[in-house]
């Protein structure tokens, strides 16, 4: 479901220099289930961000489904490219949605029209700077919401560690790693994780890498020389044959690298006799390396901001205003579609649950229309947006359509009139020097003709004369050679003006009238 006018706001924000994020997410309990289904209907909602109190979201499209696979999203989400591409040539930004492995690739087919893991080649390669990925304007960049990635890996720790020291300093870290900017950095948080929770004692590089992380985690800043933000990598580093995202995502490699480094520099150091303080846990780097690493791209903030700053290997670990990176965006949320979802439950639906399909739609739709008003007045926006905009007339763009069916007789079915043998060749019409006047012949014209014949048969010739009634409709008449002469209808035609008979047709007609009536009377004595 979406609206022409929800789209031409759209069209308005994306055509202003700051580029536009849309939120995806989906929510239940708001229709009632289906009779004879097990799954739940679900409303989907793409949302527009708001601009705090006062300034709630605008939904620009939406759906109702009790199917969640990823056709049935990316039809929906395809559907809504297509016409949004009839007003515009420019692409969404950024897609931020949970994590959803349907959302996500639904999100990927219909905005990119590529798989996850040809998305995570291209965001690869534009970490790297190279040429081959740096098309960073024509695509859609897809990410996690910070807050249900950050939730979902510390309900992971948990089942790991009991100490809550412990828990949080780890959780702390990830964090970091979602806020980490470039590859460079985000290789290096990992790594120094990965010496920490390996080793049982307190060594030297143990020492180094939690008074770095503990300096990381109160102001945001790197306080070593980062290594170059490239990392080189051959082909023989990703598994083609491998099917899984873990094995051929290239950022695994990257990562995998970083922990066998980490593991050989902890077993070559000599042990020392004080104990770890942060345990040993390589659970931990196992279930992060297993399930978050392979997409770093998506839940980090190294696709967020300026892409151009790889390219450029411009230093943004520098900082500034108390430590805060004030450059480039690192993390972000999908708190516009949350808040949506809250405003429909709490004050569109006044808390009621479960209603069917149409009241909800009506419901939404009356509500829209006050929504989109606000949202024009409060953004300054054109009133014009509020009528429906013009049809783009392109060809990309043709609908299919059917003309009116003529009705087929019997005799004409399965019949074709080009492919079949005509009864004669078509020709064109002859011009003809005036209007001939079209002379039909009736019974009574032809009793009246003065070259009437009376044959010597008379009963037969008498008999097969018929004189119409008055006001009756003319029927074919059936001459004395037995053939039928059937006289076409004629549309009703201006009635001749009368005129002033002269000697001869009077005395014509009466010779006719005699005749005729000695034909009755002899019929009338043979009968």
């Amino acid at each position: 479901m979406y609206t022409e006018k929800g789209i031409s706001i759209l069209v308005t924000h994306m055509r202003k220099k700051s580029p536009v994020t849309l939120y995806l997410d989906a929510t239940g309990s708001v229709v009632s289930k289906i009779p004879e289904q097990k799954k739940r209907v679900l409303y989907y909602a793409l949302v527009l961000a708001g601009q705090g109190h006062g300034t709630p979201p605008l939904p620009i499209a939406e759906m109702l489904s009790n199917d969640h696979t990823v056709p049935s999203v990316s039809f929906w989400l395809m559907k809504f490219v297509h016409n949004l591409s009839k007003y515009t040539t420019l692409t969404i930004r950024y897609l931020e949605t949970d994590y959803s492995w349907a959302l996500i690739q639904a999100a990927l087919l219909a905005f990119n029209n590529e798989s996850i893991l040809s998305y995570l080649d291209r965001c690869f390669y534009i970490c790297q700077g190279k040429d081959d990925g740096m098309d960073s304007k024509g695509f859609t960049v897809i990410h996690l919401c910070s807050a249900h990635v950050l939730k979902a890996v510390a309900q992971a720790i948990c089942r790991h560690v009991t100490d809550k020291g412990h828990r949080e300093f780890v959780i702390f870290v990830f964090a970091r790693l979602q806020n980490s900017q470039t590859l460079a950095e985000a290789i290096w948080i990992f790594q120094a994780l990965c010496i920490v929770l390996q080793t049982r004692t307190n060594t030297a590089s143990v020492k180094k890498s939690i008074k770095a992380l503990q300096g990381l985690i109160q102001s945001f800043n790197l306080d070593i020389d980062m290594p170059e933000n490239r990392v080189q990598m051959s082909a023989d580093d990703k598994d083609v044959q491998s099917r899984t995202i873990v094995g051929r995502s290239r950022f695994s490699t990257v990562f995998r690298r970083a922990f066998n480094e980490a593991t050989t520099a902890v077993t070559e150091e000599e042990e020392s006799s004080e104990e770890n303080l942060y345990k040993y846990s390589p659970s931990i780097i196992q279930t992060l390396f297993n399930t978050y690493m392979p997409i770093f791209p998506m839940w980090s903030g190294v696709m967020l901001g300026d892409l151009e700053r790889h390219a450029a290997d411009k230093d943004i670990t520098s900082v500034e205003d108390g430590g805060q990176r004030q450059d480039n965006k690192t993390r972000e949320t999908n708190c516009h579609v949350e808040g949506w979802f809250s405003i429909v439950k709490q004050h569109i639906l006044m808390k009621a649950r479960r209603l069917r399909p149409g009241n909800f739609v009506r419901k939404m739709y009356s509500f829209l229309q006050g929504r989109y008003i606000e949202h024009i007045m409060q953004h300054g926006f054109p009133l014009k947006l509020l009528q429906k905009p013009l049809n783009v007339r392109d060809i990309t763009f043709a609908e299919e359509s059917w003309a009116k069916k003529e009705k087929v007789t019997a005799s004409k079915m399965g019949e074709s009139k080009y492919y079949s043998i005509p009864t004669s060749v078509p020709h064109p019409k002859r011009k003809q020097s005036g209007k001939a006047k079209r002379h039909v012949t009736t019974a009574v014209d032809q009793a009246r003709e003065n070259t009437f014949e009376v044959s010597s048969n008379q009963e037969q010739d008498i008999s097969a004369i018929k004189v119409p009634e008055k006001n009756a409709k003319q029927q074919p008449t059936t001459t004395k050679l037995g053939e039928a002469t059937s006289a076409p209808k004629k549309k009703q035609q201006r009635k001749p003006k009368k005129r002033d008979r002269t000697a001869s047709e009077s005395e014509t007609q009466s010779k006719t009238s005699s005749n005729d009536k000695e034909n009755f009377e002899n019929y009338d004595g043979a009968v």
